[in-house]
């Protein structure tokens, strides 16, 4: 993870492996498996609960696990909300 801030510095750090939401039967939910508000969600690692894995897969770390998907970007639309109950928007980068 990395971006500019204040004093015009270049900060970077080690993304964090461990999951700040789950997509189960298409709905965002909290890492825990609760309802999350659209404007909590964030990019991370993100649990995709709906995927079957062959029993003895690996599950390391998070980043190993082939249930989980890394979000780069990710926006909210109130009015989208407000309307139909949807409204995140999450984009996965290319690698």
């Amino acid at each position: 993870m990395c971006g500019v801030y204040a004093g015009r510095r270049f900060n970077y750090e080690r993304a964090p492996n461990n999951y700040v939401a789950r997509l189960r039967d298409g709905n965002l939910l909290n890492a825990a498996g609760g309802p999350l508000q659209g404007w909590l969600a964030q990019p991370g690692l993100i649990a995709l609960d709906d995927i079957p894995v062959a029993p003895g897969s690996p599950m390391g770390r998070g980043e190993d696990d082939p249930k989980a998907a890394w979000v780069d970007e990710v926006s909210f639309d109130l009015s989208e909300w407000l309307d139909t109950g949807y409204g995140v928007n999450f984009r996965r980068g290319v690698a």
